[in-house]
């Protein structure tokens, strides 16, 4: 009998199946299922809207969570779980109780902030009762150290943490390995990159009810362009943009009639001359090939949760400068604020050292044949 896999998330994406390695299970002879669970302990903002290639359940309830564990052939049934919180500790636990067997995979990227700490410590003041006894089989981490996988650390033994790395590190790797450039003919002269973040409909800003991180839309797109055109002006090369996976219908409004791009990310930092963000994921990319990197926010953003938890602890991380872009940029030597990260010590943060030439599910899928 094929044994089945179980992806447990508050949510998934157009790219979980390929993220997630839910392709790379099936194709080793896995059945797979994913059970979307961001409506049992919170009103979680879902994609309801993507096709998904898998089968997947929203489950709204605990009962219902319990039924469908009951409906499992729970000894040829392996439950891995993306990320963490409070309601997720909960089902684990449930899932030991009912004789099953549990996998965590925390994908974290390289973040070292306070409130990841204060959220670490609540969370582990609820488990600490019972996870001694519920523990993971195996817990596969983002990299030794980020405190955003402490929980982890306390949770298992320690002959149980896998670490691996983050995403951003994982999408370069496979990139080296594909030797993948999609780039368009009209690519090959000199450009500037700047990746966009969505910051007017980034869900995270609802599920985690925070605040939104530009209140003032119109001002920031003001600002926006002023920052662009002088970017441009000063460095004397055009910009492109690399549209956030989950975009706004705005996009358009905020840069122009400048060339926007969807996907390959990491192929168009490798051949950008520089690279411009503010916190991105995809800014792991800039440091991986080594490009000089420019970081902005503006007043909205730096009363904002984004600046303090976000952008700050990497800015320190990479020794790097924050240009602010509601001054006028055009007083501004825009080329004082490029920074060369800090190679060496971000790769440091993001891998560790056994597993920095394996893609992070092919490690999974191998310790999952194992149970």
């Amino acid at each position: 009998m094929k044994k089945k896999i179980v992806c447990i998330a508050n949510d998934c994406w157009k790219d979980s199946d390929e993220k997630w390695g839910l392709n790379l299970f099936k194709q080793n002879g896995y059945k797979v299922e994913i059970w979307r669970v961001g409506k049992i302990a919170q009103n979680f903002s879902f994609f309801e809207e993507i096709s998904f290639p898998l089968p997947n359940r929203i489950i709204k309830t605990w009962k219902e969570f319990y039924g469908c564990i009951l409906r499992q052939n729970i000894k040829n049934t392996i439950f891995i779980y993306y990320g963490r919180d409070i309601s997720m500790n909960y089902s684990m636990a449930l899932v030991k109780i009912l004789g099953g067997k549990y996998c965590t995979i925390d994908f974290t990227s390289a973040n070292n902030t306070r409130s990841a700490i204060i959220i670490e410590k609540k969370v582990l003041q609820t488990k600490r009762h019972w996870m001694d006894y519920f523990m993971p089989t195996y817990s596969f981490l983002g990299s030794k150290h980020n405190l955003l996988t402490m929980n982890s650390k306390f949770q298992v033994e320690n002959g149980n943490n896998i670490y691996l790395h983050t995403y951003d590190y994982d999408v370069y790797l496979k990139h080296k390995m594909e030797k993948k450039n999609l780039l368009l003919e009209k690519n090959k002269q000199p450009y500037i990159l700047f990746i966009d973040q969505n910051f007017f409909d980034h869900k995270d800003q609802k599920n985690a009810n925070m605040k939104k991180w530009i209140p003032d839309e119109k001002q920031f797109v003001v600002e926006m362009q002023r920052f662009l055109d002088e970017i441009e002006k000063q460095f004397g090369l055009p910009i492109i943009v690399s549209a956030h996976p989950v975009t706004c219908k705005t996009i358009y409004e905020i840069y122009g009639d400048r060339q926007i791009v969807y996907g390959n990310t990491c192929g168009y930092v490798e051949n950008a001359e520089l690279v411009i963000c503010s916190s991105s994921g995809a800014m792991g990319f800039a440091v991986m090939y080594k490009k000089p990197l420019l970081l902005y926010n503006n007043y909205q953003l730096k009363r904002s949760f984004f600046y303090l938890e976000l952008q700050m602890p990497k800015a320190r991380l990479l020794g790097a400068k924050i240009v602010n872009i509601s001054k006028n940029v055009k007083n501004i030597n825009l080329k004082e604020f490029v920074t060369k990260p800090a190679y060496e010590q971000y790769i440091e943060y993001v891998t560790s050292d056994e597993n920095q030439t394996q893609l992070f599910m092919d490690v999974v899928l191998k310790y999952v044949n194992t149970l």
